[in-house]
């Protein structure tokens, strides 16, 4: 029923000055909370080497700092995607995402390296999430029923991890 997750976002190749974002996500019965705070990225990794706290929000990194402390952190996975991004304009809590060549890494996991890795969909699939405060739209279930389309749990990193595994096994 509880899961959470700590990672690194970036928008775009970021440099040493750029501002990245450092999140804890977290999953209790459905209900996903994030907090983050922005900061270089020269500051992440002054962090994770050598681990100076950056000077941000002091409440959101104690929780991160917790994480990474009670868990051991260490970077795992890099991942990377294409996505388009839509808002309802009559329901502002409605966000459409369409996310496209998902690709990963598990080495040069450094995100000024730049965003190539391996495809994790060999074809043209598009991943739609659908996020909303509250209840789904009529007109907005309407058209997905009618194109047939229905939720399904799919986790980028989860998936990623899954199919690392299994070719793992096949080696």
């Amino acid at each position: 029923p509880y899961k959470e997750k700590v990672r690194l976002r970036s928008y775009g190749i970021p440099s040493m000055g750029s501002q990245v974002f450092l999140e804890i996500k977290k999953k209790y019965n459905g209900i996903v909370g994030k907090r983050r705070v922005d900061i270089k990225l020269s500051d992440f990794y002054n962090y994770i080497n050598n681990n100076v706290i950056p000077t941000c929000n002091k409440q959101i990194m104690e929780e991160i700092d917790y994480c990474f402390k009670k868990y051991k952190l260490n970077p795992s996975l890099f991942i990377a995607y294409d996505r388009l991004s839509y808002y309802s304009k009559e329901n502002s809590s409605l966000r459409i995402t369409i996310d496209t060549n998902i690709r990963s890494r598990v080495e040069d996991l450094n995100l000024e390296l730049g965003d190539s890795g391996f495809l994790y969909f060999k074809d043209k699939t598009y991943l739609m999430e659908v996020k909303v405060l509250g209840s789904f739209p009529l007109w907005f279930v309407n058209a997905m029923s009618s194109l047939n389309i229905y939720p399904v749990s799919f986790s980028k990193y989860g998936k990623i991890y899954e199919k690392l595994i299994k070719e793992e096994r096949n080696v």
